[in-house]
């Protein structure tokens, strides 16, 4: 690579936090042979494992645990509430398409067309404008739009609506 010299530039590799607590700067940074850090050697002294052509450098301290994802997907799962304690704060949905378009709890958020079966049917979807409380809950109920089962709660998959919180971060 020719950056060096026809850019008459100087180039570093390496991060810095925002705090500057934490940085790393390769040692040929600066160098016209940080240009051919594809081909450079790593050495993890950790496990003693050679690398050439990667530039990897762990952003963790010893302070700091790595996780996994499983153990973040764990940790997560661990900490939620019981789904019963959230489902119990949610009143049912409206009865009708014509109810829940008048309900003033609920807007409308979304239309679909399924086709399911040899007949298409059109679906639309109300959820609730603001979370439980307690345990940010919320649902969204759906209704046939045409056909015989017009205005009519859908209770089943893959048209039914869903029940989900929403979690603070």
């Amino acid at each position: 690579m020719n950056w060096y010299r026809r850019l008459q530039r100087k180039c570093a590799v390496g991060y810095s936090t925002k705090s500057k607590e934490y940085h790393f700067q390769d040692e040929d940074s600066f160098d016209e042979n940080i240009f051919h850090i594809d081909s450079k050697e790593f050495v993890d002294n950790d496990n003693g494992v050679r690398t050439r052509g990667y530039f990897c450098k762990s952003l963790n301290t010893e302070v700091v645990p790595t996780l996994t994802n499983e153990q973040k997907c764990m940790n997560w799962f661990n900490e939620e509430p019981d789904p019963d304690f959230w489902l119990a704060e949610l009143n049912d949905c409206p009865a009708s398409r014509r109810a829940a378009r008048r309900d003033n709890r609920y807007k409308k958020v979304r239309s679909k067309e399924s086709k399911k079966g040899p007949k298409s049917s059109k679906v639309d979807c109300y959820e609730l404008r603001f979370a439980t409380r307690v345990y940010g809950a919320s649902h969204q109920c759906c209704y046939f739009k045409n056909g015989r089962s017009r205005d009519a709660f859908v209770s089943e998959p893959p048209e039914a609506g869903r029940a989900y919180r929403f979690v603070e971060t």
